[in-house]
This record gives C-alpha cells, structure tokens and sequence, in this order.
C-alpha cells in the first residue's frame, strides 16, 4: 500500500470519526430544541451559573472591555487571572466571536458539539497511530471515549472538556518520548494542560508518575538498564520543562489559590482518610462505567478464558499486561475515595472522577491489545444463520428498550443529575439508570453471537448509547430550569437590542433576573460567581453580617445600611461610589473581637460621622485601575468597597504608599491632611516570577537533548524518579488506605461498644 494511499485511509476514518460524532450530537439537539436546530441552549447547573459567566468575561477582556487580572465589576472585585486566563488559551472559545456576546448563550452549544466531536476525533487519532489495522473498531471506540458519561455529566463544567481531547494526543506525545527520547510534544501539552486548568493539570502529572512506573517494570524495560535510565531521565527533564514552561499561569494561580476562601474548603491530609467513599459511588461508577466498552473488554475476556492451553496472563502480550495494569491502577482509585479524593486535590469533589478520561482511554487499550478471539469451527453459515438473525434482534430490542426508557423518563432523569448527587438524593433514578446501562451492555454482547453483523450491531449499540447518556442529563423541553434560562436569557438580549452592545451602556440590576443572569449584564457589585474569593475579604463580609459562599457573594442578611455602602447602583460607569475618609488608621478599624450586631453598630455610625464623601470615583476597568480626588481634613485611613487582596499597588499625590485592608479586607490607604490625588492600580501577584520560570523551561527545553544523553545524570535521575514514585505510592495509595482501615475499624468498635 503506497503512502498516498495509507493517507487517504487515515484521513477517511479521522472524518468518518468527525461525522459519526458530529452527527449523534446533532439528532440530539434536535430532539431537544438546542441551537442551532432550535431556540434552546445546554445550559444547566454550573455551566449557567457559574462558567458561562465566565465566558461572557472572556469575551469582554479579549475584545479589550476588561481586565485580565482584575475584574471589578463582581462581588467587591476578584482577582480572576487563572480562570480568564486558562480561557484565552483555550483555542475553541473564539469560535463563540462568530456569533457575537448577545448569543454566546446559544453559542456554547456549538463549542460543546465541537469539544465532543475533537474528543472523537483525537481518540481515533491515538487509536490508529498504535493500532493501524483496526480501522471498524478505531472508530468505534472513539465514539465510547468521546461521546461517554463522562461528557455527558462534564459538560458542565465546560471550560474542562478540552482535557479529554488532548489527552490522547499527550498519551502519543509520551510514547514518542519513551520511544525516541524527544519530547518536545510531550513538555508542550503538558504545559498546556497545566495551563489550562491546575486541577487537571495536576491530575495528569499524577497519571505520569503511576503510569511510567508501570511501564518501567515491564520486563523488556528491567533487561536494559541503560536504555531504562535514558527513559527516566527524559520523563523527569521534560516534565521539569513542562511545569517550568507554564510558569506564567501555574505559579500566579496557586498564589491565588493558597488566598483564597476556596483553600480552607478541604480537609486536611489525614481528614481526607475518613472519607470512606460510599456516598458518591454511583457517581463515580457513572463516569468511569462505559456499558459498550465494558462488554466489549468482556466478550474479549471469555474469548481468552476458553482457550485452556496456558493460564490468561501469559497469553497476553506485554503491551496487554500494561494495559491491564494501568486499568487495576485507574479503577483502584476510582474506587478507593481517600486515593480518588487525593487525585483530585484535596476532599471538595463536587463533580468527583474529574480523570474519569483516562481510565476511559485505558480501557480502549486494553480492548485494542487483548487477542481476538478465533473464528468457531462446526456448523456452516446456512445452519447459523437463524440463530444469528435472533441474536441481532435480542440486541436491537434492547437498545430499543433502553432508549424509549430513557425518553419517557428524561425529565426525571435530568432532574436528578441536576443535583449532583443522584445517588443520595434520587436513589430510584440511580437504579433505573443502572437499569438503562445494563441493557445497553446486554445489547453488545448479543451483537457478538449475530456473526459478521457484530460490528454493526455494536457500533449501533454505541451510538444509541451515545445519544442516551445525553439525553438523560440535558435539560429536556418542558423543564422548568431550562425555561427560566432561556427566558432571562432572551430578556437580556432584547435589553441589549433596545440600548446597543457597548460596554457603557449597562443595565441596573432587574429582580426579574437570576443571580448569574445579572453578572453577564455588569450590575451589582456583591452578585456573582468567581472561584477565588479571597479569604480575608470573605472574612470581612461575614463579619459584617453577609452571607459568602466560596464560589460566590451575596447580599443575604446584610444590614441596610452597609447594603446603601456596597451596592452602588450601575456600575462600573456613570456611577457615584461612596468612598470615605475615616478619623484614625486602619488598625483601628479592624474590629476584632467583636459580634456581628456590634460591628454593624460601629459602621453605622462610623459612617454617620465620615468626615469627606469621596466624589468623583473614575474606574477604568480595561486596566484595573481606580483614581480620585479626596481633601481630608485631617490624616485619616480612606476607605473604598472594593476588596482589597494582594496586588494592588497605591499612589497618593504620585508618591508610592502601602494598601491597607480596612476592616479586615477592603481597599483602603492612608492619606494626609488637605488635598490627596490616589490612583490604585492592580498587578498581578507573582507574575513576573512566573514569566521567568516560563524563560527557564525554555532554556530547559533546549537544554534537554544534551542533558538526557549522559550516564551520570541519567543514574541521578533514575534515583529522584524511584524517591518521587516511592512517595508517591505511599502517600496516596499506602498511607491513605491503611489509615481508612483503622477509622473503619475503630468506627465499627465504636458501634459494637455502644450496642454492648
């Protein structure tokens, strides 16, 4: 076969892949009314709460209407560098300039198709480049990866669903790597996970470190150790260069992380022990639980299991055993919850097996190296050929079943997820949609005994299968959720139609719209979602009586007369802030110690005695930037409500001076008697530093052909690498589960001592 050729063969099943995946989502916006083939959009939970909000954000910083770093229109003011920029990186959110901010609601609808297609798409891409000749199952399988449970629950958390399209391509680079020691590609993408998102960032250098002593022990790698410690020492260079590369986004975002209320929402180390996992189970099983992958990698295991000349592991191939291996690992976290918990970072895990993509992916490996079973011998095709035809409608039927099931019950079903924790809440819709995955399973491996229609009948299976999970999760047409979105969303549209798309003509907030609704509009100050409320600012507010989840700020329970104070009207233009210039310094106004009805008090009446209202207040939200004019009439701390978290840098009559936290966490600094010109500017924490680690891991990057060539350093390498695993392994699979058995243990005493 000639290259041209080869090509060609390549190309068809990358875009028969393309058209297959493209086209189940498309039936299935259709069925449900979603844009483009209807007025609706996917819209739920956290995708409209929480990251469509920052969507309409990214949208305004790239067309230069806000602030990279700081974003002053929300809840007081956020450092949102790490989530603004983890977007800007991403390359399928400038498809949503194709339809202009007043669509982006309806837009993300095409973003979501054009993530599962290239989830697909990168699959097969793996699949062929490992397993060329086995075009029918390559496609297939990465319509079981792409279009999984894991998308259909994931989704939304949008801003995460370009993970599971590179990591395929990451797996390639890898193998590039071990193979031909350059690993360029491989630093690169990794820098680019890292970069995109430090949870699952950090998630995949997980699955290197366990994935790589996996494969280091694999016999062929043990009988060179020369060649084993060049392996070594390109992973630990290149990986080096990868966290080194996304300096500039990694180490500013763990800054602002460790700051934030977010932080002090895990458990500690040995507190992530208690959680002995039951409560998420089925969540989890969910995700990582494909039916169609799971009959196939079956029908392949009692293949092997019939064939008695010698015990099932050695008739695997070495490719097999690791395969096999790196799924014992995936599935052993999955099911172990202090190591799953620990993978993700810590114990707040609303969304839990955010990895859910690899063990995903390990199991087309698996599938893709276990032998295929030899063709039966005895009756011919004519006296088979009935029996076949009956299994292809036993597993028609079941599809069939599982589908009209999952149409009449989608409400329900969409309902449920929409708690994200069906399990405890709707433990009926959980065994119905156990109900729903064993048919689809049943389906495959009656689809195997209908001869040379197994194909087929699996490849149907796995796309009725596909649109199925979806349409359990997706919002049906009738839901009452999904109404309210679109309602407030076409609202705003019709708002911004009347008054013209320009960032200076903000609308003040509506009570007709929900909480997010009026963020993506610009209002009020104390509304809105970011995921990195600073600490001490979330400490001021709840002091002063305010109700501040992590992800969010509210107004609820606030006192009158602070509400007059934070909520400042239309904002950031054409508003009239009240700033003020308090008698005394900042440490004054710390109000430590005191009750919350008692620092209300003392506000209130500080505020009844300001000496100077600061007027006029000019905001420049593209650069972060606040600057006015105040005459004190005596030296003061002044006090602006906005929060004031690392950053921000101060000048009073353009003399550099240090920001203060004024009661605890706002804005303030001291200003001298008479006439102060302040001019407050953010800089990003930490992100020189950052961009200098980039420069190194360039450096490093170039450095690392020569480096990895010789003896001595591969010896050190292979040395740190073993100390890395070895901490690795004890400190989240060894320690942790040793440590859930005693708390098992001592909780089972407990409840026998409490009986006797």
């Amino acid at each position: 076969m000639t290259e041209t050729k080869k090509m060609r063969e390549k190309s068809g099943q990358l875009a028969l892949t393309a058209l297959c995946a493209a086209g189940i989502v498309g039936i299935l916006f259709l069925y449900k009314g979603f844009f483009p083939f209807g007025k609706g959009s996917v819209m739920m939970t956290d995708l409209y709460s929480q990251y469509l909000p920052l969507l309409y954000r990214f949208y305004d910083v790239v067309a230069g209407r806000k602030n990279l770093f700081f974003d002053l229109t929300v809840a007081g003011g956020a450092d949102l560098y790490a989530e603004t920029v983890n977007e800007v990186l991403n390359p399928f959110n400038y498809v949503l300039f194709l339809f202009g901010r007043n669509r982006l609601y309806q837009a993300v609808n095409v973003v979501l198709m054009l993530y599962l297609t290239a989830a697909c798409v990168s699959a097969n891409l793996f699949l062929q480049r490992l397993w060329p000749d086995r075009r029918e199952w390559n496609v297939i399988l990465s319509l079981c990866y792409g279009l999984s449970a894991y998308g259909a629950y994931q989704f939304q958390i949008l801003k995460w669903m370009i993970f599971p399209v590179l990591f395929p391509l990451f797996l390639l680079a890898l193998y590039r790597m071990l193979s031909s020691n350059r690993g360029g590609a491989y630093a690169l993408l990794l820098a680019w996970q890292l970069a995109l998102g430090i949870q699952l960032g950090f998630m995949t250098l997980l699955f290197v470190l366990f994935s790589s002593g996996i494969y280091f022990l694999l016999p062929e790698q043990r009988a060179d150790p020369g060649a084993r410690r060049q392996k070594i020492c390109c992973l630990g260079f290149y990986t080096l260069a990868g966290l080194l590369l996304s300096g500039a986004v990694l180490y500013p975002e763990m800054k602002i992380l460790l700051s934030s209320a977010r932080a002090g929402a895990n458990h500690s180390y040995f507190g992530v022990m208690a959680q002995h996992g039951g409560d998420d189970l089925f969540e989890r099983l969910f995700l990582t639980v494909h039916p169609v992958l799971l009959a196939l990698l079956v029908h392949r295991a009692r293949a092997l299991k019939k064939e008695k000349k010698q015990p099932v592991l050695k008739r695997l191939s070495s490719d097999a055993r690791f395969w096999l291996c790196l799924n014992v690992l995936l599935w052993g976290t999955v099911l172990l919850q202090p190591a799953n918990l620990l993978w993700h970072m810590g114990s707040y895990v609303c969304f839990p097996v955010r990895y859910a993509y690899m063990p995903l992916l390990a199991q087309l490996g698996l599938f893709q190296t276990m032998p295929e079973p030899e063709k039966p011998k005895g009756e011919t095709e004519e006296k088979k050929r009935g029996k076949r035809a009956g299994w292809m409608g036993v597993s028609l039927l079941c599809c069939i079943a599982a589908l009209v099931f999952i149409v009449r019950r989608e409400g329900l079903f969409a309902e449920a997820f929409s708690t994200l924790a069906i399990s405890l809440v709707c433990p009926g819709e959980a065994a119905r949609v156990g109900v729903v995955l064993g048919l689809f399973f049943l389906a495959v491996l009656c689809g195997f005994k209908s001869g040379r229609q197994a194909k087929i009948a699996v490849f149907f299976t796995a796309a009725v299968c596909s649109f199925g999970l979806f349409a359990m999760i997706c919002l049906p047409r009738g839901s009452s959720l999904r109404a309210e979105n679109e309602a407030a969303y076409q609202r705003m549209i019709e708002r911004y139609q009347e008054q013209g798309d320009t960032p200076d003509r903000r609308v003040k907030e509506r009570e007709d719209l929900p909480q997010n609704a009026a963020l993506v509009d610009g209002t009020n100050t104390l509304h809105g979602y970011f995921s990195t409320l600073d600490s001490q600012y979330q400490s001021a507010m709840n002091g002063l009586g305010y109700e501040t989840p992590w992800v969010s700020v509210k107004t609820a329970d606030g006192p009158a007369v602070l509400d007059a104070l934070f909520s400042n009207g239309e904002w950031p233009v054409g508003r009239a802030v009240t700033g003020i210039v308090f008698a005394g310094t900042a440490d004054a106004l710390s109000l430590e110690g005191e009750d919350v009805p008692t620092r209300q008090e003392t506000v209130a009446a500080l505020l009844r005695e300001q000496e100077t209202a600061v007027v006029p207040l000019t905001v420049d939200a593209a650069r972060a930037r606040i600057t006015l004019r105040v005459t004190a009439q005596s030296p003061g701390t002044l006090f602006l409500p906005f929060a004031g978290p690392d950053g921000w840098k101060v000048t009073v009559n353009e003399k550099a001076e240090k920001t203060q936290r004024v009661l605890g966490g706002f804005l303030g600094v001291a200003v001298a008697e008479g006439e102060n010109r302040v001019e407050f500017v953010f800089c990003q924490p930490g992100l020189f530093l950052g961009i200098g680690m980039t420069l190194l891991g360039l450096l490093l990057l170039w450095l690392c052909p020569r480096l990895t060539t010789q003896e001595r350093t591969g010896r050190i390498a292979e040395a740190v690498y073993r100390l890395i695993l070895a901490a690795g392994w004890l400190g989240i699979y060894v320690v942790p589960a040793a440590g859930l058995v005693c708390i098992m243990a001592g909780k089972i005493l407990e409840r026998l001592g409490g009986i006797r």
